[in-house]
């Protein structure tokens, strides 16, 4: 069975229910000093939903499942959100061999042929879920989910007096995992929920780890199906369709039109952008120059852009400030094409072919 991590009260007659207020969701994540739930994997994004309501004695930092109403901005907590235990991508591998160290100067090299040999390397293995090699005791560990006699005796003799872990336990093989994978993007390709960021195998875990942004119940019924996959949804709607979940929206409104992410992630690329914006009064947008192209910019989840006096001011979803046109700016991304874009809020690309891609927090 899938291990979720807004398994808890899920739906049901004791369950939030959508009313005036907003759709009723659980909401998965981390609080932060705002008072705001961010995704788990991103503990410092700027487009937080802010929690109103019992926070039952948690603090910032903790990791929790919270369920109420979402109206777009805020989430109305119907009940003291509860402390979580959220798996996240990690470089940790289990100790599987506790105490097992080689002397590098015992350590010897070249054993791929040989063990690809043992293992059939040139193929995923029913039988191996993981390898890995600790460069601290210089131990190679072979995690085997079946079949682990079957090659022991033949890798031991690959090693000779060279010690290697040989472990059991794993849940899932190389092929059980690829092909959780493949089912995962067939559901993607269905569109019954959006990835947040990047998504695939933890080997630690020995999972198919998704982080999803949103997901229904038409998604969670297909994701419970796929044993080697650990869904982390962030928002989970109870009682409605994916297509229902409100807009988010920042701490204030705009009258300048804007392309905004449709997601919290604060991935992106890492390229910088020295320039001055520009006000197009005509199309009611934002543009820059670059050797003498107009761009544009995608902008973090929940910015707006106000003008005044002919002075448009951008602000982050916290209302921070961002930019001002006419004076010089550095923002952190990278340019794609307007047509290669996706997951994106508005479609006034101010004349634009190129879109500057702002990561959050950039």
């Amino acid at each position: 069975m899938t291990v979720t991590a807004a398994a808890c009260s899920s739906g049901g007659s004791s369950g939030p229910i959508s009313d005036d207020r907003g759709i009723a969701v659980v909401v998965t994540g981390v609080l932060t000093t705002d008072g705001t739930v961010c995704p788990a994997d991103q503990p410092l994004c700027l487009t937080g939903i802010p929690l109103e309501g019992d926070l039952g004695g948690l603090l910032a930092g903790d990791q929790l499942v919270a369920t109420g109403q979402y109206d777009g901005r805020r989430l109305l907590l119907s009940e003291a959100p509860q402390a979580a235990q959220i798996p996240i991508y990690s470089a940790e591998r289990p100790d599987l061999c506790p105490g097992m160290t080689n002397p590098s100067a015992t350590v010897a090299d070249g054993h791929h042929a040989e063990v690809e040999d043992v293992l059939g390397a040139d193929q995923l293995s029913d039988a191996l879920a993981e390898v890995w090699w600790d460069g601290t005791t210089h131990v190679m560990t072979y995690w085997f989910a079946r079949d682990l006699d079957r090659y022991r005796d033949r890798l031991q003799a690959v090693f000779g007096t060279e010690l290697v872990c040989l472990a059991d336990g794993a849940a899932f093989s190389q092929r059980d995992l690829a092909d959780a994978n493949t089912a995962v993007s067939q559901l993607m390709q269905r569109k019954l929920f959006t990835v947040e960021g990047g998504w695939g195998t933890d080997a630690g875990l020995n999972r198919v780890l998704v982080p999803i942004e949103a997901i229904d119940a038409a998604g969670r019924r297909e994701l419970d199906r796929l044993s080697a996959v650990v869904a982390v949804p962030f928002i989970e709607l109870v009682d409605r369709p994916l297509a229902d979940l409100p807009r988010f929206q920042g701490v204030a409104t705009g009258n300048v039109e804007l392309l905004t992410s449709s997601t919290h992630s604060t991935g992106g690329m890492a390229a910088e952008l020295v320039t001055t914006l520009r006000y197009d009064a005509v199309g009611n947008c934002v543009y820059f120059e670059d050797d003498s192209m107009r761009g544009t910019v995608l902008w973090p989840l929940g910015s707006v852009a106000n003008v005044a006096d002919g002075v448009v001011t951008v602000d982050d979803a916290a209302g921070h400030q961002i930019a001002v046109t006419g004076q010089r700016v550095t923002l952190a991304g990278g340019i794609v094409t307007a047509v290669s874009l996706h997951g994106v809020d508005g479609n006034n690309y101010c004349g634009a072919t190129n879109v500057f891609v702002v990561a959050a927090g950039g």
